[in-house]
């Protein structure tokens, strides 16, 4: 079969299919993307293509071409998570049953808006930010952000940014 729909050897997945998951896994839970598939993957699948995405894999814009958008909403949040070890397992420390072991990943995803097909609700041209950065690397999180939107919209036609987050 993957000679005849001249995939490469050990595809699982085509790219049609990780675009796919890819799109639900940020709408929704990994579990709901891979299920929607005609023949649903699991979940474990789901995370291990979420995981593997390179940025190089994803179609560019035309160069010197910019989106032009009149609002351009910028939404942040963040979650705390604890790890399971800082160098190696056994090194957390703890006081009075609470670790020293946690985290805060950081999210920020820039878009132009909700669309809406039929019952879900999808972003419109959606761009991801994340990671753990350490109050120190706050405003790296930002300029980051800053570049790609001058990067990618015609600052002479938005007319509103509109930031929105928890705190």
């Amino acid at each position: 079969m993957d000679r005849i729909l001249e995939l490469p050897a050990h595809t699982r997945l085509s790219k049609d299919a990780k675009t796919i998951l890819l799109r639900e896994a940020a709408q929704g839970s990994y579990q709901k993307a891979g299920e929607m598939l005609p023949e649903a993957v699991s979940k474990e699948t789901v995370i291990k293509t979420v995981h593997r995405l390179q940025l190089s894999d994803l179609e560019p814009m035309e160069p010197g071409t910019k989106r032009k958008a009149s609002i351009v909403y910028v939404e942040a949040d963040e979650d705390p998570i604890a790890l399971q070890f800082h160098e190696k397992k056994g090194d957390v420390k703890r006081w009075k049953g609470h670790g020293d072991n946690g985290q805060i990943v950081k999210l920020v995803y820039v878009h132009e808006g909700i669309i809406e097909q039929g019952k879900r609700k999808y972003l419109k041209n959606p761009f991801y930010f994340g990671g753990i950065y350490p109050k120190e690397e706050n405003e790296t999180l930002w300029k980051e952000v800053e570049e790609y939107i001058r990067k990618t919209y015609e600052t002479e036609s938005l007319e509103e940014i509109r930031f929105q987050s928890d705190g």
